[in-house]
């Protein structure tokens, strides 16, 4: 059975807070883990933001940049 403490996390799978304001940043990796999910899920994105509570508006973006990203020409 493993382990689920948070000393046995990947660096990957932990949030990192910063700011006084303690908004929640996520790496690179986290967030293309957390948009193949998406995918995977058959949520709508608010269902799924609300499940792994993270805000809508940063996950739209996300998920627009992401789209931006993949209708560019590569040279």
């Amino acid at each position: 059975m493993q382990s689920t403490s948070p000393d046995h996390q990947s660096p990957e799978s932990q949030l990192i807070r910063t700011g006084s304001d303690g908004r929640l940043r996520y790496t690179q990796g986290q967030r293309q883990a957390l948009l193949e999910a998406f995918d995977r899920s058959g949520m709508s994105a608010l269902s799924f933001t609300r499940l792994h509570g993270i805000q809508y508006q940063t996950f739209i973006i996300w998920v627009r940049k992401r789209r931006e990203a993949m209708s560019k020409p590569h040279p």
